[in-house]
């Protein structure tokens, strides 16, 4: 059966909107409900009326007497040895769930104009472009081809990972119910009923990732293989200087068309990833978890982020790399000499290579390897420093 033009516009006018609003959803739903219990903890506080300037104060529980009951007023709380007390539990609703949420919805508003809107067909022609100089490399056809299928498949493992430590936050901590006991509501089906649209909310939330990050690590990868596949023709003594400098220039813009939006949308996704990171694994060395899912889920947690948030990094950090490689080509021609042309002309290649600068960018500056190494040596150091130091008190 054939649909006529405007039915299928109007269903994916709909399909749309079901998408955008179950992911504002599933982003208000962790928000408010503080869904996988990702919060830090205090220390013990007395759990009755205390007594301090004359003054009383009460310290309140978390035990869904009250909806909202994640932030707590400790500073005239007194403690005594005599009197019961729990750990209080703090939920910072703003760095752990709202900046990360509102940096996933930004990315969604900006790919939805970037892909839908504004008809980007820049993967296709990159494809085609690097697929019609591949031949030069043998078996470069296949190992791109090879190469995108891995990343995809991986994506697709990804969520299946987030899924299943979605599932052990369940397992661990259930289904979270403040606001329903709040209310006195005790509907279990409408309960399960919200959960699973706010997991099919976090399947539409973990492709929009994974979106986002394939396709800039697969633009990266083709690039990589072009400027290989040029300095294999360089070596090979194949291209003439002209022809390779409109090699070159076609890279450049190929390079800047990724640097583009792409690369704004890879930086929001990679921002909140590390934010992720760093919360859960925060979260693991300074909390005591009562049973096996919940260290199960915990330590889950930041592994599951981390690769995803490292992908990006190391296939920008591969393309600076190659593109540096390509410049030394040039400066090792300069010094040998290549087929018949003068050191003018040679020199003339080391500046546009120069400034041609095969670079790419994420959160608007290049990404090189050492960059990347140095980075990561420094974080290395001040963690294991602010150990020693007893500045981060761990539980394990």
């Amino acid at each position: 059966m054939i649909l006529h033009p405007r039915t299928w516009k109007c269903l994916n006018i709909l399909y749309i909107t079901f998408v955008t609003l179950n992911i504002i959803y599933s982003n208000v739903y962790e928000t408010v409900f503080c869904e996988g219990q990702v919060a830090t903890y205090t220390q013990a506080v007395p759990l009755k009326t205390t007594t301090t300037n004359d003054k009383p104060t009460t310290v309140h529980s978390n035990n869904g007497d009250d909806w909202w009951p994640h932030h707590y007023d400790l500073t005239t709380a007194t403690l005594d040895a005599d009197q019961p007390k729990k750990t209080v539990a703090l939920c910072h609703e703003l760095t752990i769930y709202a900046i990360p949420n509102t940096l996933h919805v930004l990315a969604f508003i900006i790919g939805f104009w970037y892909f839908r809107i504004k008809e980007n067909e820049e993967l296709d022609a990159l494809m085609e472009t690097i697929f019609l100089q591949a031949h030069y490399m043998f078996g470069a056809q296949e190992k791109l081809i090879r190469n995108s299928k891995l990343f995809l498949c991986a994506g697709m493992v990804w969520i299946a990972l987030i899924l299943i430590v979605s599932g052990l936050s369940i397992a661990a901590y259930g289904i979270p119910e403040l606001i329903f006991q709040k209310f006195n509501i005790r509907l279990s089906g409408l309960i399960i009923s919200l959960a699973s649209i706010q997991f099919l909310g976090k399947v539409y939330v973990s492709c929009t990732y994974i979106a986002l990050i394939v396709n800039y690590s697969i633009q990266c990868e083709f690039i990589t293989w072009a400027i290989k596949s040029i300095c294999l023709q360089l070596h090979e003594r194949n291209l003439n200087l002209k022809d390779l400098m409109h090699e070159i220039l076609r890279l450049k813009q190929l390079i800047s068309k990724v640097n583009g939006s792409l690369s704004k949308l890879a930086s929001l996704c990679v921002t909140n990833f590390a934010l992720k990171v760093i919360i859960g694994f925060s979260i693991l060395i300074t909390t005591d978890q009562e049973c096996a899912f919940g260290w199960i889920y915990r330590i889950m947690f930041p592994l599951v982020w981390a690769p995803v948030m490292m992908f990006p990094l190391i296939q920008a950090a591969r393309v600076t790399k190659t593109g540096e490689k390509l410049r030394q080509i040039a400066c090792e021609l300069r010094v040998f000499g290549y087929k018949d042309s003068d050191l003018c002309d040679l020199d003339s290649l080391i500046l546009f290579v120069s400034s041609a600068k095969l670079r790419a960018k994420l959160f608007s500056m290049p990404i090189k390897p050492s960059y990347l190494i140095s980075t990561f040596a420094v974080i290395s150091f001040v963690l294991l420093l602010l150990f020693q130091t007893n500045v981060i008190r761990t539980t394990l």
